[in-house]
């Protein structure tokens, strides 16, 4: 059980690295998504907007 609590505390760090690069890479793409689309592409194009709305990568890549 003592070993189990070891690994468990060297791996939070990455942990919360890697939770910490997925919460920002979410929120911003939802923030660009939801922004107005003058801002997003430079021209107003709306022939840009289709490229900012991939589907964001799944959760159990990171895990």
């Amino acid at each position: 059980a003592r070993y189990l609590l070891i690994a468990v505390t060297a791996a939070l760090p990455f942990a919360a690295v890697a939770g910490a690069v997925f919460a920002a890479v979410w929120f911003f793409r939802r923030r660009r998504r939801a922004a107005p689309p003058d801002e997003t592409s430079g021209g107003g194009n709306p022939k840009e907007e289709p490229q900012d709305k991939t589907p964001p990568p799944p959760e159990t890549k990171i895990k």
